[in-house]
């Protein structure tokens, strides 16, 4: 079952992960997904890593909590966040400007939107 705990700490990682990717490799997740890697793209890419580190410490923190409201924005914030990178994905592959490796992407980020929307329903 997934519980809100869990939704958290999987979030966290995830964040923790892309944190990393995005700090050490933009280069490599971009071109992960068709997108050749130019000096704008990895400026951005390495200046959006800290907003995954703080994502990550967002989720981590706040796993435990038992506040319904608290539980609620925290799996709201991360479900919109997940969807949007999800929808983003899916418009560019629309427009020919990625791969299909990004419809992959956009299946578990939307899974990801969605076991935060289930974790906020749960008990623990």
């Amino acid at each position: 079952m997934i519980t809100y705990r869990l939704a958290c700490s999987i979030g966290a990682l995830v964040c923790v992960i892309l944190f990393a990717i995005f700090l050490v490799a933009p280069g490599s997740y971009m071109a992960g997904y068709g997108v050749s890697p130019d000096q704008s793209g990895l400026f951005l890419g390495t200046r959006a890593a800290p907003l995954f580190l703080g994502l990550a410490a967002f989720c981590w923190l706040l796993r435990g909590n038992t506040d319904p409201q608290v539980r609620w924005a925290v799996s709201l914030s991360m479900s919109l966040t997940f969807l949007g990178i999800a929808v983003t994905g899916l418009w560019d592959y629309l427009q020919g400007e990625a791969a299909n490796m990004i419809v992959l992407a956009a299946f578990g980020e939307t899974a990801l939107a969605a076991i935060f929307i289930v974790g906020m329903r749960s008990d623990t």
